[in-house]
């Protein structure tokens, strides 16, 4: 769980579900514990995580992962509540997970941050992070290299955006990011976190189609964000944007939209 709008939190919650009875074990690495779970077909199972395991530090190796383990195909996603800023994330199954990662956040407000996590899932696991803006003293664009254990974290946190951002590894890892306060569109009079579990670059893709959410007003935005230099955008047949590696086009749409890229692409949406 990537930090909240402040340190503390109101919960942290797992729900898991499945399509048959599954049972299970999940870890808390952080106090040692486990925790057995067992699963009624099509029913959400609501379990309470230690308020603990939220990630808050910037650049310090912890050991806040949670494993999830179970005998049938789950779907898992968490969820990180303080009043009037919450936001959940799809839990990513070990076999999808990868090497290679770009950093999906957004702009934070003034004396907040941009977030973003890994979580090593084998030991001896050696991280390498390039920021596309300054961490604290360090300059942007310069390689942060972190050894660490199954199930070991590390945050890093940014005044600035940090979309674009590489995460590399010699083994699989899972990447979270977010941000702790931002306003979507800019100037609004509140302020949300944002997180999520980000795909490796590796099962990007090159087509997309987007809606926007339902009783959100003004559309929603979007950021679709490049691994390759030449990265050409196409929304509803025209080319909006030639991209850089490590850069995105945002738009704002209040119709569905089908996207596509030249060259394998993110493609992330916000709610307004």
């Amino acid at each position: 769980f990537t930090q909240n709008f402040n340190m503390s939190v109101k919960s942290l919650e797992l729900f898991i579900s499945s399509t048959e009875a599954a049972t299970g074990t999940i870890e808390f690495l952080e106090t040692g514990t486990t925790q057995s779970f067992t699963t009624v077909p099509n029913q959400i199972l609501r379990i309470q995580a230690p308020v603990s395991s939220q990630l808050t530090t910037n650049m310090v190796v912890e050991k806040k992962g949670i494993h999830i383990k179970s005998d049938k195909d789950v779907s898992v996603y968490g969820l990180n509540n303080e009043p009037y800023t919450t936001d959940a994330f799809l839990a990513i199954p070990t076999v999808s997970l990868g090497t290679s990662y770009r950093v999906m956040s957004y702009t934070p407000l003034s004396s907040y941050y941009s977030t973003a996590a890994v979580v090593a899932t084998q030991d001896g696991s050696n991280i390498t992070i390039t920021p596309t803006v300054a961490i604290g003293v360090l300059a942007a664009n310069t390689p942060i290299n972190v050894p660490l254990n199954r199930g070991e974290t590390y945050q890093i946190k940014s005044s600035d955006d940090l979309t674009g951002s590489t995460i590399t590894a010699d083994k699989p890892i899972a990447v979270h990011s977010g941000a702790t306060c931002v306003q979507i569109p800019p100037g609004k009079d509140a302020c949300d976190m944002l997180t999520e579990q980000l795909i490796p670059t590796t099962s990007w893709g090159t087509s997309f189609y987007a809606a926007p959410l339902e009783a959100r007003s003004g559309g929603s935005r979007y950021r679709i964000l490049a691994d390759k230099d030449s990265t050409e955008v196409t929304i509803n047949g025209v080319l909006s944007a030639t991209l850089a590696a490590g850069k995105y086009f945002e738009t704002n749409d209040v119709n569905a939209l089908a996207i596509k890229t030249s060259k394998p692409a993110m493609v992330m949406q916000f709610a307004n």
